[in-house]
């Protein structure tokens, strides 16, 4: 049953913290279920890519973090710590919260993998016919994609706290200026435009980084699970025609009378015929004496 078109490139890696998933998966290439194999290695692939990035986001944030606690205290900078203080808690929020996410997705389905390899040697091949089904991995990758999506709408919540942050600032250290120009009769400047790779482009750069990650993932997943179910659309077409064939060659059987039968009717048309010839012999001999 080849299905090249929708088929779904993913690069392999060892799940050496799932055994139970590894175990499930060298049967699945045993039995030559390739496809089923790959989807699962896909979902495996997108968690490992997620807690990946994780430590990546998390160096930068420390970063960013001493970077901040370098900035010199005064009442002007006080609130401008504490927001990003909080902000950057957020961050470390939806991390931590992605992290458990994956954990928990991981652990049933490890569970699940369990299953199907006791299932698969109890019962042989046919208890793999639904193995993408039964671990949930069209589901699982959706609710991966909703929080990705949520992810990326509040890192972009965060920059947009961070600009009206610096904003704010560079607005109060113009006024601030202003004020003296006016008393020496100076004209007064305009809000600074912010600096592209300035204090607060640094504390950002976690943020975005999150961000177009999340986007680009959820992106691809969305993909991916177009073509899963594309595929199982396909292979539920084949499964439909194979019933209804199955059903009509039932109906032909039922329909086409058996060789028992055709010589019954045989006999008795011979027998029929029998009866009807003497009787005909002696209507004959009636009609020739008148």
């Amino acid at each position: 049953m080849p299905l090249e078109n929708e088929k779904i490139e993913v690069e392999e890696e060892k799940e050496t913290e799932m055994p139970n998933v590894e175990e499930l998966l060298k049967i699945l290439l045993d039995v030559n279920l390739e496809q089923n194999r790959q989807t699962v290695h896909l979902l495996m692939n997108y968690m490992n890519d997620i807690e990946e990035n994780f430590f990546s986001v998390l160096e930068e944030l420390d970063t960013v973090k001493a970077q901040l606690a370098q900035v010199q205290q005064t009442a002007q900078t006080k609130e401008v710590r504490h927001t990003l203080a909080d902000l950057m808690q957020n961050l470390q929020g939806q991390a931590n919260h992605l992290q458990e996410q994956i954990h928990s997705v991981k652990t049933r389905l490890n569970e699940k993998a369990a299953q199907l390899v006791r299932n698969f040697k109890n019962q042989g091949v046919t208890a793999l016919n639904h193995v993408c089904e039964f671990l949930g991995v069209k589901e699982n990758l959706t609710e991966i994609r909703e929080s990705l999506l949520q992810s990326a709408k509040e890192m972009q919540s965060s920059m947009d706290k961070i600009d009206q942050v610096a904003g704010e600032l560079r607005a109060a250290k113009t006024h601030a200026k202003n004020v003296g120009r006016a008393m020496v009769g100076k004209e007064a400047q305009e809000v600074a435009q912010p600096k592209e790779k300035g204090f607060f482009y640094q504390m950002k750069r976690p943020y975005q980084a999150m961000q177009d990650f999340c986007l680009k993932n959820a992106g691809k997943i969305e993909k991916d699970i177009h073509k899963i179910e594309n595929l199982e659309q396909r292979v539920g077409k084949i499964a439909d025609g194979k019933k209804t064939a199955g059903v009509e060659k039932l109906s032909d059987k039922q329909e086409k009378p058996s060789i028992m039968e055709k010589l019954q009717s045989m006999k008795e048309k011979q027998t029929g015929q029998q009866k009807t010839a003497p009787m005909a012999e002696m209507a004959k001999k009636q009609e020739a004496a008148l």
